[in-house]
């Protein structure tokens, strides 16, 4: 499905701790803050015939830009490419208002949730530096806010290996937010790679594209290439305009 939203129609509301750790370096909030991570993990559940998630039964969920998912663990892959630093006003860029709604979402997860931030540019990292779930715990949720207010967006656009990384965990996800706002190289060869690293579990991968993602044809190709990663795999799609309807 398709779901087109204007930022103006979409306020987000957070209170983001932003000078806990001003003076440190992402490595160094990275080994500052790993260590004080409630970690999560736990037994694989069945997978939904319906859903094509699992352990989604419980009725718990998580939602970014609008997009809404079930299940208990929510990955986000988040673009930090250089173009993230096109200002949407006159005091926000793309960056912010993902920072913003990204921290929102987490903040906004049940208590028993796990959630794993993967950032990804012309490489990727963990937001916290660890392969693993961290538990939505309120010391978790402030730390996330904290990190992402310290990175800087540089670099080119180049997910396969955020998505490597993601589904690597174990045990799986329940659900996958990829959020871009530029093309890929080979959108074709990387829609296949993302199909078959999902494999037969067909985790809900649901797809936001922010803004315009380029001059000419660019736009519709990265539209068409999210939306097909989101069909194959029972995922949403939405698409962020910039600037009103």
């Amino acid at each position: 499905d398709r779901v087109e939203m204007s930022l103006a129609e979409t306020p987000i509301e957070v209170d983001l701790l932003a000078d806990a750790f001003e003076d440190q370096s992402v490595d160094d909030l990275s080994e500052s803050i790993a260590p004080a991570l409630d970690p999560g993990g736990g037994s694989l559940t069945s997978i939904d015939s319906e859903t094509g998630s699992a352990g989604a039964g419980s009725g718990e969920g998580s939602s970014f830009f609008g997009l809404e998912a079930k299940g208990r663990r929510f990955a986000y892959i988040v673009d930090m490419s250089g173009s993230m630093n096109q200002r949407v006003t006159d005091s926000m860029t793309r960056w912010d208002m993902t920072n913003r709604e990204l921290a929102r979402s987490v903040r906004a997860l049940e208590p028993d949730a796990e959630f794993h931030v993967q950032l990804y540019s012309s490489g990727s990292m963990s937001l916290f530096g660890v392969a693993a779930w961290s538990k939505s715990t309120p010391v978790n949720k402030r730390l996330t806010a904290d990190a992402l207010d310290l990175i800087t967006p540089t670099g080119g656009t180049f997910p396969l290996t955020a998505f490597e990384a993601v589904f690597a965990l174990e045990p799986g996800p329940d659900a996958i937010y990829y959020m871009s706002d530029g093309e890929v190289a080979d959108p074709g060869g990387f829609t296949n790679a993302v199909r078959a690293l999902n494999g037969r579990e067909r985790i809900p991968v649901h797809c936001v594209l922010f803004g315009d993602a380029g001059g000419g044809d660019a736009t519709q190709r990265a539209e068409n290439m999210l939306r097909t990663i989101a069909r194959q795999s029972g995922g949403r799609y939405v698409r962020i305009r910039e600037g009103g309807p």
